[in-house]
């Protein structure tokens, strides 16, 4: 099982991989996530992605090319496969990472997981509207804006997704 903070034991947020439909259209995370893969990916989900594979969420920039808000990169086989998030995280599962406090005025963001580990994060100052719609106890899943950041001069590496608005925040470890 992977904790909040083992989880960054590689160069990006990491989830393992613990189970597929046969036919490819559900994927299933370590934090029990359960995410809706699209037609367009199904024979990657279905062919290259296999239990165990360590798996890193980016969010989509131009949605209206891929018709989703995520796409899933396999480290292990190389694939991409575009997704939405059917189901979060189980609450007081291990792998689930939750809300333990926000400080709306300096834009900070402290998460905890099931195995009490705690991170702090500098969210994007853009977002500050958006961070006060964010409330203790909802469950956040860690994705990766490395890409994007890359492509785009973002000073920040890490996307914040807020299962239960199903918003992505941008943000750094502190």
């Amino acid at each position: 099982m992977l904790t909040l903070s083992s989880v960054f034991a590689y160069a990006e947020p990491c989830r393992r991989l613990t189970g597929k439909d046969p036919t490819g259209h559900t994927l299933e995370l370590d934090d029990g996530s359960v995410w809706k893969v699209h037609q367009n990916s199904l024979p990657r989900s279905k062919n290259f992605y296999k239990e165990g594979d360590l798996i890193v969420i980016y969010p989509v920039i131009l949605r209206f090319l891929s018709d989703s808000m995520f796409f899933f990169h396999n480290k292990n086989s190389g694939q991409n496969v575009n997704v939405d998030l059917s189901l979060g995280p189980i609450s007081g599962r291990p792998g689930c990472v939750e809300i333990e406090e926000i400080d709306f005025y300096r834009g900070i963001l402290l998460l905890r997981d099931g195995y009490n580990n705690r991170l702090t994060w500098q969210i994007n100052s853009d977002s500050l509207t958006q961070l006060r719609q964010w409330k203790p106890g909802q469950a956040v899943i860690l994705g990766s804006n490395r890409r994007h950041a890359n492509i785009f001069g973002s000073p920040y590496e890490f996307s914040l997704i807020n299962v239960e608005k199903t918003e992505i925040i941008q943000a750094n470890r502190i």
